[in-house]
């Protein structure tokens, strides 16, 4: 993919976003027109399958095949995205750390409504770890924006269950507060291409269907955040949901829990996803990548995508 400015990107979001109001059909189509188009890195094959907690597409990089397991949950506010608009990203991060990526295809409101997104992701991690024979300290699970969101939310859930933790936790631009309590939504609304205030209300009366906003299982960020494997949060200045971010390293260190948060001056809402035409997206990659390995106790691999 040829190189592209963040200027140029944050036009043409801007040029193809969807109104708040539009049908849930629409928003899906042109969400999936802006993302879905990111190609798959080189020597990754895709393979689907079906688990427990729904359909799911494992990205798996070429060379001796290793243990480690990356779990994704993508975003899209639990309405909108689809293993599609996150296997690009996902691909890269296993290309570049030899392990395989698996994204899953939960099911999304208003026709599923929480807790359906949580019982599917909650379902994968148990697949993986009985009938696919995947170590715990082998596993990282993460997602995007929802998807980070989701991943906290079935972390929690499988700790209160007494399910081992992962190895850890990546985050990009999570969103863990569905009651839209953060300064950012007000302060960064100029700069954020993509996600709005009136956008999140939509998505949160859909996913929510009138449990309370503030429920732990629905924003982590309110929740019991102890026991948690190590997190690594990576956010946009530029983003509405930046303090999101913030307030969960915050409360996630108050928890106990290691975590570690990187704000990437200017950067937009996942922009992780727009690799490798966006050179920022692709170094912030790398550094991910440089975490999964630590977390893993391995070398990275030397693919590389530019």
């Amino acid at each position: 993919m040829s190189g592209f400015s963040l200027e140029r990107l944050v036009a043409l979001l801007r040029e193809r976003a969807s109104s708040p109001g539009a049908p849930i059909e629409v928003q899906r189509r042109d969400h999936d027109r802006a993302v879905a188009k990111v190609p798959v890195a080189d020597g990754v094959e895709l393979i689907r399958v079906q688990s427990t907690g729904g359909p799911l597409e494992w990205l798996v990089p070429s060379g001796p095949s290793r243990p480690e397991v990356l779990l994704w949950f993508h975003g899209g506010g639990f309405g909108i995205g689809s293993s599609a608009t996150a296997r690009g990203m996902v691909s890269y991060l296993a290309a570049m750390t030899g392990a395989r990526g698996a994204t899953l295809e939960y099911r999304l409101a208003p026709e599923h409504p929480y807790p359906a997104a949580v019982e599917d992701a909650t379902a994968a991690y148990r697949w993986l770890l009985a009938e696919q024979d995947v170590e715990p300290a082998k596993l990282v699970v993460g997602g995007d924006s929802s998807g980070g969101g989701l991943a906290l939310a079935a972390l929690a859930s499988l700790r209160d269950a007494g399910y081992p933790m992962p190895a850890g936790a990546l985050c990009f631009s999570p969103w863990v507060d569905l009651s839209l309590s953060a300064s950012s939504l007000l302060a960064n609304a100029a700069t954020d291409p993509q996600v709005t205030r009136a956008a999140l209300e939509g998505m949160a009366a859909r996913y929510l269907g009138g449990v309370d906003p503030r429920s732990p299982q629905v924003s982590p960020l309110f929740g019991d955040l102890a026991g948690l494997p190590p997190l690594l949060i990576q956010v946009g200045g530029a983003e509405a949901l930046l303090d999101d971010s913030v307030r969960l390293a915050r409360a996630a260190t108050e928890a106990g829990c290691e975590v570690v948060l990187e704000q990437w001056p200017n950067m937009i809402h996942v922009w992780q996803a727009f690799a490798p035409g966006l050179a920022d997206g692709t170094a912030a990659l790398e550094r991910a990548a440089h975490w999964l390995t630590e977390r893993w106790g391995e070398s990275p691999h030397p693919h590389r995508t530019r």
